[in-house]
């Protein structure tokens, strides 16, 4: 059950000097003209604010560094929906003083309980699932990204309602990094953790013939021109499906005979899930950049990807196959397919979003590490709660293993 929180808005005005204008290793003053006066705002409220917010959102998104899916604004909002909808969202915005857009930081406020039913402090969360989609500081540009996220921290640290600020799975390089050194610079407590790396794969100007020589392990390659040679594999066919209901509806049924299914542990069984994915499904929908692939044999579907293809990315979400065909490695073959429909398309970089498996690994060496930044605030509770998570709960956690193993 959501909560309608009224929405609050709050502003604060900074005028700061640009990373040109300043050398923090030498600390020299050069010549540069100054950055321009930036207002930050703080809007707290529910998914109204979204609304408000949406057409600048996509402007940002598509003028900068942040041009995926997953930072959008309709991502924000589905997640909010359906997975933090009993906490109060708190966005923070950065405009010149003209009104331009040029950064935000969609976050939600809720109660972490420290120690259960004793002592609990308020978290700012970054509305992204601990599944590991992207999330970042949202730019219009690198160049702005600096002192634009020096004004956000400014903001952000005289704002008392918080303890910890968590930016959950931001990529290598994104603008938060650049964030998270402001609030370490102001004397913050800051703590990367490593949370999962994302197999990648680059196309280049690869034309999407052959497909399956792109596979890294060679038993992989022996494997799939067996496949193709001996098993009835003439009738295989790609569909790609750009209607969400029409998408799912051939997905859960697919789910329902693979080991998913027989787990008990798929996304139609999980009301949440389903929900959230449906949003964000229709929505691609609406926008042009949803992509149901469909891997037929002899017009049975053996095999599927729920994705996201927006401006030459592919962004996988999930997957899923008939067991009964595992003698024909339909997981490979679909992935080898969509590879070359997308090179095909002009697409030149694919995700296979979310951890890295074995069967991942054997298409790429390449990844993308995705780091959880934990920020405490100053103070000594800041610093218990730093210490908690950093050094109690892994001892905590060391001698119940020990233990259990005794």
């Amino acid at each position: 059950r959501s909560i309608n929180y009224p929405v609050i808005s709050c502003s604060f005005r900074f005028l700061l000097s640009s990373p040109k204008e300043i050398s923090l290793e030498k600390n020299l003053v050069t010549n540069e003209p100054k950055s321009p006066q930036v207002m930050v705002e703080m809007l707290r409220g529910s998914l109204e604010i979204i609304d408000g917010l949406e057409d600048d959102w996509r402007k940002v998104c598509e003028e900068g560094p942040n041009d995926q899916p997953f930072h959008r604004p309709e991502w924000s909002r589905a997640y909010m929906r359906h997975f933090a909808a009993k906490c109060e969202m708190v966005v923070f915005t950065v405009r010149e003083t003209g009104g331009r857009l040029i950064a935000l930081l969609p976050l939600y406020r809720e109660k972490k309980w420290v120690i259960p039913g004793l002592f609990a402090v308020w978290k700012l969360r970054g509305t992204s699932m601990v599944d590991g989609y992207p999330f970042d500081l949202i730019v219009a540009s690198k160049e702005e990204a600096e002192y634009a996220a020096k004004a956000l921290w400014g903001a952000i640290d005289t704002f008392p309602g918080w303890k910890i600020l968590e930016l959950p799975n931001v990529a290598e390089g994104g603008a938060a990094e650049i964030f998270t050194q402001s609030a370490a610079r102001a004397g913050a407590t800051v703590f990367p953790w490593t949370y999962m790396r994302t197999p990648h794969i680059s196309l280049g100007d690869w034309d999407g013939e052959n497909p399956f020589r792109l596979a890294r392990s060679k038993n992989l390659r022996h494997t799939l021109k067996r496949i193709l040679n001996t098993k009835a594999t003439n009738g295989m066919v790609l569909r790609r499906v750009k209607s969400a209901t029409e998408g799912f509806e051939q997905f859960f049924a697919l789910e329902n005979r693979s080991w998913k299914g027989k787990a008990k542990r798929t996304v139609a069984g999980s009301e949440k899930i389903r929900k959230f994915y449906l949003e964000i499904a229709e929505a691609a929908e609406r926008f042009g950049y949803l992509s149901f692939y469909f891997l037929d044999i002899d017009g049975v579907a053996v095999a599927s990807r729920l994705a996201l293809t927006y401006r030459g990315h592919y962004g996988e979400l999930e997957c899923v196959h008939d067991e009964e065909y595992n003698d024909h490695a339909p997981g490979h073959l679909v992935i080898g397919e969509i590879l070359s429909d997308c090179a095909k398309r002009g697409f030149k970089e694919i995700d296979l979003s979310g951890h890295t498996y074995e069967y991942k690994e054997k298409w790429t060496t390449n990844f993308k590490p995705h780091t959880y930044w934990y920020i405490y605030r100053r103070g000594a509770i800041g610093w218990l709660l730093y210490l908690m998570k950093t050094r109690v709960k892994p001892l905590f956690a060391k001698t119940f293993s020990m233990i259990r193993k005794a």
